[in-house]
């Protein structure tokens, strides 16, 4: 009778990217979820058509594959690729991101290859027939997270279009703004520049 094989030794919890785009772009966010990454690095989508919207129940940001019929969206938006100990930091997040379901996108960061990432988006459920004013603060939160991780280099022009969204002072109050609106009615959609990422890439 043949004796089995010895068990292999347990292996330890492999890193995992994840491509954030909102409040976890903010090292306060992450830090209030006892979340510490191991690198994180300024990224865009890989595809150019998926637009930021503030159209998650509530006014908070999400991802859509086109356009709103009305409302503010900013087309291939960057972010963030986190690298996560483990799949254990990624479920505490989870845990506190509701109405919001992990999927997987194809994302470039500033250094490296495309890669798949996850990322959180909104249940179909959940998602605006229009975007909404977000809070000032959960606005501000994403500002954060442009400065600290340097995308204002990467698109200056996002940098610019979130500081000049209408915001909410907090829940149910009337939105403000800093800028007069663009045509009212009409989606004001800003676009990608490719070429504009490149050279940024190359000054972070």
């Amino acid at each position: 009778m043949q004796r089995p094989p010895p068990l292999s030794p347990p292996v330890a919890s492999a890193p995992v990217l994840l491509y954030s785009y909102g409040a976890l772009m903010a090292p306060s966010a992450l830090t209030k979820r006892s979340v510490a990454p191991l690198r994180s690095a300024p990224a865009s989508l890989a595809d150019c058509n998926t637009c930021l919207a503030f159209a998650h129940r509530g006014g908070y940001a999400t991802l859509l594959s086109s356009p709103p019929a009305s409302g503010a969206a900013y087309r291939a938006p960057p972010g963030v690729l986190h690298t996560l100990h483990s799949p254990a930091d990624l479920q505490r997040l989870a845990a506190n991101e509701v109405g919001y379901r992990l999927t997987t996108l194809q994302v470039t960061p500033c250094d490296g290859p495309p890669v798949a990432a996850a990322v959180f988006l909104s249940s179909p459920l959940l998602v605006l027939r229009a975007p909404a004013p977000p809070r000032r603060r959960y606005r501000d939160l994403l500002l954060e997270g442009c400065t600290h991780h340097g995308l204002g280099q990467l698109d200056p022009e996002y940098v610019a279009w979130l500081e000049g969204l209408q915001v909410r002072r907090s829940a149910g109050s009337a939105a403000t703004s800093p800028q007069q609106s663009r045509e009212p009615g009409r989606a004001n959609v800003w676009r990608c520049n490719a070429k504009q990422h490149a050279a940024a890439c190359i000054l972070l």
